[in-house]
């Protein structure tokens, strides 16, 4: 689809030149304009293929806003609709692809809009050839952001600004939405006016797509109906991956992919930037994370690796620490281990910590395998000492009395 905007002073003009142009398949006209400012900032988002530019009133605000276009995107399309060419000179020289002379005819057009589809086409087709020898990014979201291009580390990234992290953040936290600017601006400048905000915005945008750019990443930072996005085709998120684990039953062919998920939890979601719009994802996401360790404890416990289920159970506990079921099949572990002490000073612990913070005690099921463990233990304590006494005694003998 070519996205195009049109530009003109007369309101009629605009009409006209959208009627003309729904004759043609494949052109989406993207806004309809009376001010050239307006298109400076819509052009400037990015989203437009082309530019349909009135240059009658006045011609030379024509010529400065077609610089301003030119500098600001120099693959952008322009073609210019006028009623005298005494400024077609300059008007090539800015790389325009036509200079249409008023009245519009049918044919004219024709030939205008074949040569915009078909370079059009053409940078399509360069863009898709350049992707493949592209940079691709990888974002980690578990601990604290951290994104990697290709081998250059966080430590690596400039960023000019903190703000401009959190909104790259923000904008992976979002992945593949658009997200109304009103809603950016509340989120990262709560306490900035409108207006303050608005710049930071701009300014923020201008950075991160400058580093997209210089870094040869493939995401794009597109904006459209005063929302952005940024649009990650060929990136990878350690949160799509824990999503799209969690997503499949675990078995012995994708145990090594949930091990993997495991091991990129080093913390919860962002809890290292401390952003408030990140706190409700952070609690969803530690929920999946205790998920996907029980589903690995049970899936080792299948397999008769108490070890692997201990060691499971304790990394969930450390983000959900007063879980009965998770402290109760800890227990259980350390019982199929042969380890009755450790199951005992787990427990002893775990209703010392519940009694602090809560003042209530362990369920009674936790409380029953604990005191029946402890009466095996003494029992069998007992047991050994009293043997262990008949040895040291010289009388002791085999031979009952």
């Amino acid at each position: 689809m070519l996205r195009v905007l049109l530009v003109d002073a007369e309101t009629n003009n605009l009409l006209l030149m959208e009627a003309l142009l729904q004759a043609y398949k494949g052109i989406e006209i993207v806004g309809k304009l009376n001010e050239t400012a307006q298109a400076l900032r819509i052009i400037q988002d990015g989203g437009v293929d082309a530019v349909i530019l009135d240059f009658e009133k006045p011609i030379m605000n024509g010529l400065a806003a077609l610089k301003k276009m030119r500098a600001g995107s120099p693959e952008l399309d322009i073609i210019i609709v006028t009623g005298c060419d005494q400024y077609a000179i300059e008007a090539f020289e800015l790389n325009v692809v036509d200079y249409i002379l008023k009245p519009l005819v049918r044919d004219r057009l024709d030939n205008t809009i074949e040569r915009l589809f078909w370079r059009h086409k053409a940078r399509l087709q360069e863009r898709a050839a350049a992707a493949e020898q592209q940079f691709v990014s990888s974002f980690y979201c578990f601990g604290h952001f951290h994104w990697d291009v290709s081998g250059q580390t966080e430590s690596m990234i400039k960023w000019k600004r903190v703000k401009d992290r959190e909104l790259m953040a923000y904008l992976v936290h979002h992945r593949n939405q658009f997200v109304p600017k009103e809603k950016i601006l509340v989120d990262l400048w709560p306490e900035a006016n409108t207006k303050q905000s608005s710049a930071y915005l701009y300014t923020c945008v201008y950075h991160i797509r400058k580093m997209l750019r210089d870094m040869g990443c493939n995401e794009t930072l597109e904006s459209r109906n005063n929302a952005y996005r940024l649009r990650m085709d060929r990136s990878w998120c350690d949160v799509d991956l824990l999503d799209s684990v969690l997503g499949v039953n675990i078995n012995a062919a994708n145990i090594v992919d949930y091990e993997r998920v495991a091991s990129l939890y080093i913390g919860s979601y962002m809890e290292g930037d401390g952003f408030s719009w990140a706190k409700e994802m952070e609690k969803k996401y530690q929920a999946d994370y205790v998920l996907l360790s029980k589903r690995m404890a049970a899936f080792y416990a299948s397999e008769h690796k108490p070890g692997l289920v201990v060691f499971c159970l304790r990394r969930a506990l450390q983000f959900d620490p007063f879980s009965d079921e998770l402290n109760e099949m800890l227990m259980t572990a350390y019982l199929h281990m042969g380890e009755s002490h450790a199951m005992m000073i787990h427990y002893e612990e775990f209703a010392r910590l519940l009694h602090q913070e809560h003042g209530i005690e362990p369920v009674s099921s936790m409380k029953s395998l604990y005191e029946q463990t402890r009466g095996e233990i003494e029992i069998f304590t007992s047991n050994l000492t009293k043997a262990l006494t008949r040895q040291s005694n010289p009388s002791y003998s085999l031979e009952p009395e």
